[in-house]
């Protein structure tokens, strides 16, 4: 903190002590595990972090749409 009181806080500190760590989450969807230019959806009522639900696209199935029709 400076003479004056105020802190500057640095990375992923908050608050006005910096003694606050800001947790940045990530959605189950940034890996970006859909495949094939499938749409991802971050299942929030579950686990927002990690569970995930991909949509794909016509001719494609599975958890990542990795399988195609023959």
């Amino acid at each position: 903190c400076l003479s004056n009181g105020k802190c500057l806080c640095h990375n992923s500190w908050i608050s006005e002590n910096c003694n606050q760590s800001l947790t940045i989450r990530e959605s189950g969807c940034a890996s970006r595990p859909c495949l094939h230019n499938s749409t991802c959806e971050t299942l929030t009522d579950v686990n927002p972090t990690t569970a995930y639900r991909c949509h794909c696209r016509s001719g494609y199935s599975g958890r990542n749409c990795e399988v195609g029709k023959m």
